[in-house]
């Protein structure tokens, strides 16, 4: 006798909406419960008076995920989503009224940390490019990874990798 495969996800958010995605690709019934109203998790809106205010991400975060992500469900990213690339990330204003604003200029960022103090720019393209080395070392063998068994994630190895990651 055949038996319907089923999964229940808890939360309709980015990771579960994919989620049921894949599973119901696979041949899943899949039902969703999310507390909230509304899916989308940290990635919702609320619309008043005309207006629409984000209540979560203001920017998408490694978006090579989202296009694997896309892709595999035979979809382009910007083809389905107004994708903005940003050139000032956020803005840091100190008390004395300075500020600083973090871009993806680079000449415009070493400019304002030079401004702060002489040296710095080379100091945090070096700071910028080791932790993009670790992000992707981090990347490759934990966040990308699914584990089946509690011993794949814990172990000495795992703890060897997270002291070199400066978790």
């Amino acid at each position: 006798m055949y038996k319907e495969r089923t999964a229940v996800i808890a939360g309709a958010g980015i990771g579960g909406i994919t989620t049921a995605l894949y599973l119901s690709r696979n041949g899943y019934k899949v039902d969703i419960y999310e507390k909230n109203d509304f899916p989308g998790g940290r990635c919702g809106q609320i619309v008043r008076d005309g207006f629409r205010f984000d209540t979560g991400a203001t920017m998408m975060l490694m978006p090579e995920v989202y296009r694997e992500i896309f892709t595999s469900l035979g979809l382009v990213l910007e083809d389905e989503l107004d994708v903005t690339t940003m050139e000032d990330l956020y803005t840091i204003w100190f008390d004395d009224g300075s500020k600083l604003v973090f871009t993806t200029d680079e000449a415009r960022m070493a400019e304002q940390l030079e401004g702060f103090e002489k040296g710095s720019a080379p100091k945090e393209r070096e700071y910028v490019k080791k932790g993009y080395e670790l992000y992707k070392i981090g990347f490759r063998e934990l966040i990308g990874r699914n584990f089946f068994r509690i011993t794949q994630f814990i172990n000495l190895r795992n703890t060897l990798l997270l002291v070199k990651l400066k978790t």
